[in-house]
């Protein structure tokens, strides 16, 4: 529990943590959603992405919203 069912979505999830940063927190019990993902800026102002367990495109979603953060975390290249 607490990682989306997407394979390709866990490679992005262990990507985001490893080369860029950003940290992962299990959720439980908030209907699809599994955890939420916050940017390398810790406090509240940072970047907070609700994740999906159940999405069939929650990898794209991730990299898109990711590439949204205005802190310096956010990945140039594509995909993983």
């Amino acid at each position: 529990m607490g990682q989306p069912k997407n394979k390709d979505a866990k490679k992005a999830l262990r990507a985001l943590r490893r080369e860029f940063g950003w940290d992962y927190e299990d959720i439980q019990g908030k209907g699809h959603t599994v955890g939420v993902l916050k940017c390398p800026k810790h406090d509240r102002d940072g970047c907070m992405i609700w994740v999906d367990g159940t999405a069939s495109n929650t990898a794209n979603y991730l990299w898109d919203e990711v590439r949204a953060c205005e802190h310096g975390a956010a990945p140039t290249r594509r995909h993983w």
